[in-house]
């Protein structure tokens, strides 16, 4: 009497065969999803930036616009949660910043003015 088999059983070639072709279906399902999902969103965009290219550059302004201000608020909540609360972390971080940033804004429309009224001066 032979003795069973101690490890899994070998699968046979048809097993093998359906699996791979079941893979590459899936994969083949997947990339067609993925280029349906490219084409509907491209042509679209493609076809709102050739009719209207000011509209187009408005939309694309304003949908980075508020990307920014979303990633802005996000890290805001973030950093006030770890800071203890908004106030704290205004009155540590972003009160000082926006000093720094005044100052810098400030030196720099002097220095603007200056070169301004020379070149003024000397025409």
């Amino acid at each position: 009497m032979a003795e069973p088999f101690p490890g899994p059983r070998p699968r046979s070639l048809g097993k093998r065969v359906t699996a791979g072709l079941r893979r590459l279906a899936l994969a083949a399902g997947l990339a067609a999803a993925i280029v349906a999902l490219a084409l509907g969103i491209a042509l679209p965009l493609w076809y709102f930036s050739d009719r209207s290219s000011r509209g187009f550059t408005a939309f694309v302004v304003a949908a980075l616009a508020a990307l920014l201000l979303f990633l802005l608020v996000r890290r805001l909540q973030q950093a006030s949660r770890q800071a203890g609360g908004f106030r704290s972390l205004a009155r540590r971080r972003i009160l000082p910043a926006l000093r720094t940033v005044g100052l810098l804004a400030a030196g720099l429309a002097a220095l603007y003015g200056i070169a301004w009224a020379v070149a003024r001066f000397f025409r």
